[in-house]
């Protein structure tokens, strides 16, 4: 596993956070004051945000 700064991620990409994989996903605005840019690989509907400096694990 490799280790870098969600900003190095690509869209499409998975990575994960503890323990817990995700996909990246183009920014999307899900409300006035909430954005989402991934989401848990195993349920697209569980969407999250994480800021673009949050270290992450990938596999290359």
């Amino acid at each position: 596993m490799l280790t870098k700064t969600l900003d190095q991620v690509a869209v499409g990409e998975n990575f994960k956070v503890n323990n817990v994989e995700y996909t990246k996903i183009q920014e999307v605005r899900v409300s006035c004051c909430r954005s989402a840019n991934c989401h848990v690989v195993t349920d697209s509907n569980q969407r999250t945000f994480f800021p673009g400096n949050t270290v992450v694990e990938t596999n290359g």
